[in-house]
């Protein structure tokens, strides 16, 4: 049994200068999406909205058959209509990229990884920027903060961690699956 700990603990130590390594990238590249997040939010009304009808606009072309044929006027009618689902979809999309780089960042902290370490770390961090995104928002011209916002961000959040879970499940299951095969 003592050979079995002064291996485990060899290898905790060997992964060490990894592990440091990995959460200061990790830690970066959170980092670096808060403030893109915080980009995002910075823009006033008419900049945020021109944006997400852009990306309403891509969608349409994406998936509306001869979309590009129509005319200007109801091509921007139609992404207005697309709009409110397209930022929305944002809100989330961006918060589960969050999601997954809190998730990271704690696990390459801890020495045995814990999915219940994620929905402890990650997803109150993940909660509390979005809710202070959403305060920000109150200083920007022509935003709101919403609680519903926050509720979505929430969810994206809570979508990363579940995608990290996943992944480290599967992880776990094809490690054991090779060692008995």
């Amino acid at each position: 049994m003592k050979e079995v700990v002064d291996i485990t603990e060899n290898r905790i130590q060997a992964a060490a200068p990894r592990r440091r390594k990995a959460a200061r990238v990790c830690f970066l590249l959170s980092l670096l999406w808060m403030v893109f997040i915080f980009m995002m939010s910075q823009q006033n009304a008419d900049v945020s909205t021109e944006t997400s009808l852009r990306a309403g606009t891509l969608v349409a072309e994406l998936v509306v058959p001869g979309y590009r044929d129509w005319p200007a006027g109801e091509q921007r009618e139609l992404a207005m209509q697309i709009d409110y689902p397209v930022r929305k979809l944002a809100h989330a999309s961006e918060y589960t990229v969050l999601g997954i780089l809190y998730s990271l960042s704690a696990l390459s902290v801890a020495v045995v990884p814990k999915r219940r370490r994620l929905l402890c770390t990650a997803f109150p961090l993940g909660v509390l920027y979005a809710a202070s995104d959403e305060f920000h928002q109150l200083f920007v011209p022509g935003r709101a903060g919403r609680v519903s916002d926050v509720l979505i961000d929430s969810s994206g959040v809570l979508l990363g961690i579940a995608i990290v879970s996943l992944f480290m499940h599967i992880k776990q299951f094809l490690k054991t699956k090779s060692v008995y095969a």
